[in-house]
């Protein structure tokens, strides 16, 4: 770059004064402050120091270096002001003096100059000083971050902030500037914040309030939530309410607003409730609900809500809706053919009405004579108790006139009003004197001295007193004899043991209460065995057997006094005679009479007896001629035809059942069916075989046979009979029509029953080729597949000829070796065989 001469002048010139002024400078001895300033403002509230070294020659001949406060006072050690020297590495000229001011937190009154002085060589003294100046940063006074206005009111958003020099203050909506146009028609700054004229739910946000110095360039901000109060509002109607009763009340005082309102809740009496047994207060929705509700808790209650826009109060009556209760239903006691009365009282509000019901009958009685029967009626009034706020009783009484013993028994008092029933029950009881109601027995029976219980069993209200009198004692037996027991129901026994005959004879029973008194008569008689059945009637089973015979006995003509217990039969074969260790078989009465595993084309003796708890009869001797052993008897079938056929649900099967009948003396062995079909197909008509039959034996224990391969829509005749030693029974027959079937079915069938005698011989070799060519094929498509696979088969040969086998690698250089045909052949038949059986 060139340069013309008066700047190189001007440039020369400067460098000279620079270096003459560094030179003088260094010269002359000074103290210097730092930082370097004339005037320094600090922070009020921050830490600030200042340092005063000394720039001499010899720093060695400072002495008494000291700062001096804008009074003129030395400042020394102090809390918040004071001193302290320090020393730093000057270079050549050694340790330099220096003295440090310090204040921890500068304060407003802290301006004003600060002087450092020193003294130089005994004689020169040194200064130096420095003005400080202080300033407050932006301080927010008052300023809470969430703020709450009424709505509807007018509000000021609170905003104090302090400054040195004074802020300027600007107010921020949501994130916007509030212009000067809003400022006229809806806020008002202040000194102390912005007034809101009349608050609205819009008016709810984030408001900002930006403090700025212009002076300082401090800048400082606050984000104050405005939420909006919305004074209480109760949402419903404040009504009164009812209440039944022991159930559960619901006083509804719920209220809106913002924030949500609080409840407060009194009674009648203006006591508090929260807290109160049996009270629960819902504190978010102001619900008093009442678990159970009694007739005290009715009156009126108060309910306020209350939030920080207002309180709100609202009064609601509870009425308490009584349900009916029996106050008093007592029994009832009267006497048969007399009036009698019993009474329910019962109270409820409204007042109820009150019905009776005999327990076990369907029979209500209701006010006023009952048409049901006339003899009831039933009669309601008020008796006016309803004292105190307390509902009256009503009072029913239900009268029987001329009462019979079928009126005693329990009765329903029913108590009904509009919100609900009550319900008790009560008794009536009607007295009567005694009666043998229940004792039928006239004679009573015993023997051999055996203990006999004589029991009479009275009805009577009240219980009665029961005597005993005997014709053995002529004389009363009294009711503490120890032979008497008389149980809780009023059933007396008599215990009588026959020592004699006197003992047997009339015994009566006395039963007497307050009503009147009856007697009844029973006559002890002495029992002895029966006489032997009047008669024997011989039966058969089903059918006459070889082997079993059944009896009816017609029993004798006294049977001793006393129920007969068995029959029993003895019996001998007429070569035979009657002696003491001949075998008794014995039946119970009501059992089946038979006599098994008797000998065939015999003749036999029985004779029968009665037994009763005395004793046995004798013996009355019958005779009897048992029939041959024979063949069986003929099964019966189990079918259900209709008309003259069985028809079978399948077309191509019917499954045979039967019932096995007597064996006639000799085991059934088996049993034979045989079917075939009809030819001519007509029902009635004669049938003849159209095939050869078909037999088919089956065991002696079973009782059904599927006959199978039938065909569909066809008749057949289907016999059974049955087989033991000596022969076969007479035979049981049934016609069976087949079902249609279906096409398949009937196709199917047609198969199974194809005949090969009825190919010709033309046919036969078209078989035969096609059965030849299909093998043909076969045997290609394996040899194809070995080809393909295993590289074998005659078309492997053909084709692959002397190459590598499957097993060879690429790098086998030994060629290889050709099969002998033997192998060949047996390798061959291997792999057919297995694909054959995969197949």
């Amino acid at each position: 770059m060139k340069l013309d001469l008066p700047t190189m002048k001007w440039r020369a010139l400067t460098l000279l004064a620079f270096v003459y002024f560094q030179v003088t400078l260094a010269e002359e001895p000074r103290l210097v402050i730092t930082p370097a300033q004339p005037e320094y403002t600090a922070a009020v509230g921050n830490p600030l120091a200042f340092t005063c070294k000394a720039e001499v020659p010899d720093p060695t001949l400072i002495t008494d270096l000291k700062w001096i406060s804008p009074e003129g006072l030395e400042i020394g050690v102090g809390d918040r002001i004071f001193t302290e020297d320090a020393t730093e590495d000057d270079g050549d000229n050694g340790d330099t003096p220096r003295r440090q001011l310090f204040f921890s937190s500068v304060q407003e009154s802290d301006s004003g100059n600060y002087t450092c002085r020193a003294t130089y060589t005994s004689s020169q003294t040194l200064s130096a000083s420095v003005k400080l100046s202080t300033r407050v940063p932006i301080k927010w006074i008052d300023v809470p971050a969430e703020q709450h206005a009424t709505l509807g009111e007018e509000y000021k958003v609170r905003c104090i902030v302090n400054a040195n020099p004074a802020p300027q203050v600007r107010w921020l909506k949501d994130g916007v500037a509030i212009s000067k146009k809003t400022f006229e028609s809806q806020y008002l700054p202040q000194s102390d914040g912005i007034l809101i004229r009349n608050v609205s739910r819009e008016d709810a946000g984030i408001f900002t309030c930006r403090a700025s110095v212009e002076l300082t360039g401090d800048l400082s901000e606050k984000k104050i939530t405005l939420k909006i109060i919305v004074p209480p509002k109760f949402k419903n109607v404040i009504e009164d309410i009812e209440s039944l009763e022991d159930m559960s009340a619901r006083l509804d005082c719920e209220a809106e607003g913002e924030p949500t309102p609080t409840y407060e809740l009194f009674d009648a009496k203006g006591e508090p409730i929260i807290g109160r047994p049996g009270f629960v207060i819902n504190p978010n929705t102001g619900i008093l609900v009442i678990e159970e509700v009694k007739r005290e808790n009715a009156g009126e209650y108060k309910c306020r809500a209350l939030n920080d826009g207002g309180t709100i109060e609202a009064v609601r009556r509870l009425r308490v809706i009584t349900k009916p209760t029996i106050v008093s239903f007592i029994n009832a006691t009267g006497v048969e053919n007399k009036n009698i009365t019993i009474e329910c009282i019962a109270r409820g509000d409204p007042l109820p009405e009150i019905v009776f019901i005999k327990v076990g009958s369907d029979n209500t009685y209701k006010t006023g004579v009952n048409t049901l029967d006339p003899r009831v009626s039933v009669e309601a009034s008020n008796d006016g108790s309803g004292i105190g706020g307390e509902p009256d009783s009503a009072v029913a009484k239900l009268s029987i006139s001329s009462a019979t013993r079928s009126d005693d028994g329990l009765y329903k008092c029913y108590a009904k009003n509009s919100e609900g029933t009550a319900e008790r029950t009560g008794h009536i009881t009607v007295e009567f004197p005694p009666k043998f109601e229940n004792t039928t027995k006239k004679e009573m029976w015993t023997w051999s001295q055996r203990p006999v219980n004589l029991t009479c069993r009275v009805s009577s209200i009240p219980n009665a007193t029961i005597y005993w009198w005997s014709s053995h004692y002529e004389t009363d037996i009294e009711e503490n004899d120890p032979r008497i027991y008389i149980n809780s129901d009023g059933e007396s026994t008599l215990l009588v043991t026959p020592e004699d005959d006197s003992f047997y004879g009339e015994y009566r029973c006395l039963a007497k209460n307050k009503h009147g008194k009856v007697k009844h008569s029973i006559v002890l008689k002495r029992a002895h065995v029966p006489q032997p059945p009047t008669r024997v009637i011989f039966q058969t089973l089903e059918t006459v057997t070889a082997l079993t015979i059944t009896f009816e006995i017609i029993g004798p003509q006294d049977n001793g006094g006393i129920k007969l217990i068995s029959y029993a039969v003895q019996f001998r074969k007429q070569n035979e005679e009657w002696t003491d260790e001949k075998p008794s078989i014995e039946w119970t009465i009501g059992s089946p009479y038979i006599l098994k595993n008797l000998e065939s084309k015999t003749d036999y003796s029985f004779r029968f007896s009665a037994r009763n708890s005395v004793g046995i009869s004798t013996y009355g001797e019958e005779t009897y001629i048992m029939a041959e052993r024979a063949a069986p008897e003929k099964p019966k079938i189990i079918a259900t035809p209709t008309g003259d056929l069985v028809h079978s649900q399948y077309s191509e099967k019917y499954n045979l059942t039967w019932t096995i009948m007597p064996d006639n003396g000799v085991p059934i062995n088996k049993f034979q069916i045989v079917y075939f079909q009809d030819r001519n197909s007509t029902v009635g008509s004669n049938w003849t075989e159209a095939e050869p039959s078909i037999r088919k034996d089956v065991g002696p224990k079973n009782v059904s046979f599927e006959i199978k391969n039938l065909k569909p829509d066809t008749f057949y005749k289907v016999e059974i009979r049955a087989h033991n030693a000596i022969g076969f029974s007479e035979p049981t027959g049934i016609i069976v029509k087949t079902a249609k079937g279906s096409i398949e079915t009937t196709e199917q069938q047609s198969m199974d029953y194809f005949n090969w005698s009825d190919i010709g011989i033309w046919e036969g070799v078209i078989i035969t080729v096609a059965v030849v060519f299909a093998v043909a094929v076969f045997a290609i498509f394996v040899d194809v597949i070995l080809c393909l696979t295993l590289r074998t088969g005659l078309f492997a040969r053909c084709y692959y000829g002397a190459e590598t086998t499957p097993n060879q690698t690429e790098e086998t250089e030994t060629p290889p070796m050709r099969m002998s045909t033997l192998q060949y052949e047996s390798e061959q038949r291997e792999t057919t065989a297995m694909v054959n059986g995969s197949t």
